[in-house]
């Protein structure tokens, strides 16, 4: 009985590992998608990154119109297909370093260091990023599709070769 037993689970056994995926396959697998949760990951943090520079004085819908603006261009063919390469997108000298005041955002080569100080508002950003990185495409586009904006202080040389969409606080914003 003992050997009938044993036998039975063995071909029990043998059925369930025959159908389970090749641990090369399982181990390959794994890593791609750890390699693809770092990518979002870096990804997330540029865009929260861009929110905490360009509108942490914002309120949140703010703060949202610069990630949806971001994420517009992403999506738009005349831009980087990634939101690191939106962000970090600058004219650059013979070492490849970003003129001063060369950028599409201006934190990014304004000569001033990138950290993040206020840890309340760095917060709040890497918030709107996940929401809207993670929503984008199913949420209301508050920009209306905009690629451009600048603060209302600023008067720069574009503005009249786009449409305004919106004005939402302290940034007017175009397409």
């Amino acid at each position: 009985m003992l050997k009938k037993y044993l036998v039975l689970l063995v071909a029990v056994i043998g059925i369930f590992t025959s159908r389970n995926i090749p641990t090369e396959y399982t181990m390959q697998a794994a890593q791609q998608e750890q390699s693809q949760r770092s990518e979002s990951l870096r990804q997330l943090h540029c865009l929260a990154l861009n929110i905490y520079h360009e509108a942490r004085s914002e309120s949140s819908l703010g703060q949202k119109a610069v990630a949806l603006v971001t994420m517009n261009r992403k999506m738009h063919p005349a831009y980087p297909d990634t939101v690191c390469g939106v962000v970090y997108q600058a004219r650059l000298d013979k070492q490849g370093e970003p003129l001063l005041n060369k950028c599409q955002f201006s934190w990014f080569c304004d000569g001033k260091k990138d950290t993040t100080k206020n840890e309340e508002k760095w917060n709040e950003a890497i918030n709107v990023a996940t929401y809207v990185y993670e929503n984008y495409g199913k949420i209301k586009d508050v920009t209306n599709g905009a690629t451009m904006y600048h603060a209302t202080y600023v008067r720069p040389y574009w503005k009249n070769k786009f449409t305004r969409t919106v004005k939402i606080e302290s940034h007017v914003f175009y397409k």
